[in-house]
């Protein structure tokens, strides 16, 4: 077996064993995102490379350790992310991303755009 054809077959095993989940967030998501609505103006979403911080309002927030990234359907680039608090307990969030207008949706808020600051 050459060394290229060891190499693909480690890749495959390496990308099989994590689901085509990424522990890292994309390039794409860092940083914060906010929204225009009146709900959520005071609210934030900051990715960072292994942190999302929840920004609740009055200048407070929760942050939490990404477990994973996950591009579900390539298609509507609908991203999952799971996270968890110190405490151990594991969330998810779904949303699609919008590269052309730099956009996040959520699948639970479908009329709510959030805008990278």
């Amino acid at each position: 077996m050459t060394g290229r054809a060891v190499a693909a077959m480690l890749m495959l095993v390496v990308f099989s064993a994590c689901g085509g989940a990424l522990r890292e967030t994309p390039h794409e998501l860092l940083g914060r995102w906010n929204s225009s609505h009146p709900s959520y103006r005071d609210r934030v979403l900051h990715f960072e490379p292994r942190v999302l911080t929840l920004g609740t309002g009055k200048d407070e927030g929760h942050s939490f350790a990404i477990k994973s990234i996950e591009l579900v359907d390539e298609e509507d680039t609908t991203h999952r992310v799971r996270y968890a608090d110190v405490e151990g307990n594991e969330y998810t969030l779904s949303f699609v991303y919008e590269p052309t207008d730099e956009q996040i949706v959520f699948s639970n808020q479908k009329g709510l755009v959030w805008t990278r600051e």
